[in-house]
């Protein structure tokens, strides 16, 4: 699928500096036209099989990409935000690194809300007032939005070389939970956050050909 055949560049956006999230979403209205175009009417394709031609419909089934560019694309503020610095649920930033947080405790969000908040943002008529509401609910416009049926909080996703391979997984294990002693080790008497999660990797199993993948990654 990383074949340059396989690709698909339907937008470029012009330098020198990366676009704003606000900026941003006036390329993203092209391709969301498209989008919604095509699964509302779909497109006629002509095949050996249907030389008529054959209706099909075409949908978007997720929005992989870095933690910056997935803030900017989806809506969402990142995770310096004092009230919604998380994508997934409800926890202000003082909270990343509690039991709560680790715990899984904070209300999740969900995709309607999110898409109400998309809106009322994009309402409000002063810069002011979105700039606020911003600060309230780490919430702005985007236009993937208007895709009915897209979940924008289920459906977005950190791409794995980002997650893994750049070490984004790691740090927040690593330099977040185990160096400031968020999870502690195993004791005597105590299984402990971090000899709790042992106990669990020792239940996953993985097929051969992942760890022969690794061993073959540069």
């Amino acid at each position: 699928r990383y074949m340059t055949s396989n690709l698909l560049v339907p937008i470029v956006t012009p330098g020198p500096l990366e676009p704003t999230a606000e900026q941003l979403q006036k390329y993203l209205k092209i391709l969301v036209d498209d989008l919604i175009k095509l699964f509302e009417e779909g497109v006629m394709i002509k095949t050996p099989r249907y030389p008529e031609g054959h209706l099909v419909l075409v949908f978007l089934l997720a929005i992989v990409c870095d933690h910056p560019a997935m803030c900017k694309v989806c809506g969402f503020a990142d995770h310096g935000h004092s009230e919604a610095p998380c994508t997934k649920c409800h926890v202000p930033h003082h909270e990343l690194f509690s039991e709560k947080s680790l715990c899984n405790g904070y209300e999740p969000r969900n995709s309607e809300t999110h898409r109400a908040r998309c809106f009322t943002w994009k309402s409000l008529k002063t810069q002011a007032d979105r700039d606020t509401f911003f600060e309230t609910f780490g919430v702005r416009w985007t236009e993937f939005a208007r895709l009915s049926y897209f979940d924008l909080v289920r459906y977005t996703l950190i791409d794995p070389m980002h997650n893994t391979l750049q070490g984004i997984a790691k740090n927040q294990w690593y330099t977040q939970w185990i160096q400031k002693k968020i999870l502690r080790a195993l004791m005597a008497n105590d299984g402990r956050e971090l000899g709790l999660v042992h106990q669990f990797l020792e239940t996953v199993c993985f097929d051969a050909h992942i760890f022969t993948l690794t061993k073959c990654l540069p």
